[in-house]
């Protein structure tokens, strides 16, 4: 699953809302070549997933700028 991959390597996360947040590193031919839209969301965000979000958005965050 090209999510699974790209969430590891944290070149893609997700908002609270669920909203997928890229890397600029990916090209955008790349990603609908594999299936995933940028516009992409999670259907479900439970609150005692809230945590995890915010640590992998923070080392998505810091991925970005290295």
């Amino acid at each position: 699953m090209p999510f699974d991959a790209l969430f590891d390597q944290f070149l893609l996360s997700f908002a609270d809302d669920g909203t997928v947040l890229l890397s600029p590193q990916l090209e955008l031919e790349e990603l609908r070549l594999v299936g995933i839209s940028t516009d992409a969301k999670l259907r479900f965000v439970r609150p005692q997933h809230l945590t995890f979000l915010a640590y992998h958005r923070q080392r998505f965050y810091e991925r970005q700028r290295s």
